[in-house]
């Protein structure tokens, strides 16, 4: 199955790419996407851990099945605020 990740801020720079291509197996998870991701591109695992995802705009947790299909966006984390 094929879907396009959707990169944003500090990931897309260190990737290098706005949306990346992947074949996956059925049944892949978020869990295993992130691992993939860090496999393949050890510049981003410093903060891929931080990172939300989403499937289709909804944010999902690691144990979320991907559809064929899809665009995963990876979320970067967000800091700032009040204290």
């Amino acid at each position: 199955m094929s879907i396009d990740v959707r990169l944003f801020a500090l990931i897309r720079e260190r990737i290098g790419a706005e949306l990346l291509t992947l074949t996956l197996r059925p049944g892949t998870t978020i869990r295993d996407l992130r691992q993939r991701i860090a496999g393949e591109h050890p510049a981003v695992n410093d903060i891929l851990a931080r990172c939300a995802f989403a499937i289709g705009g909804v944010v999902a947790s690691d144990s979320d099945v991907i559809p064929n299909g899809v665009e995963v966006a990876v979320l970067p984390p967000v800091s700032g605020g009040e204290s």
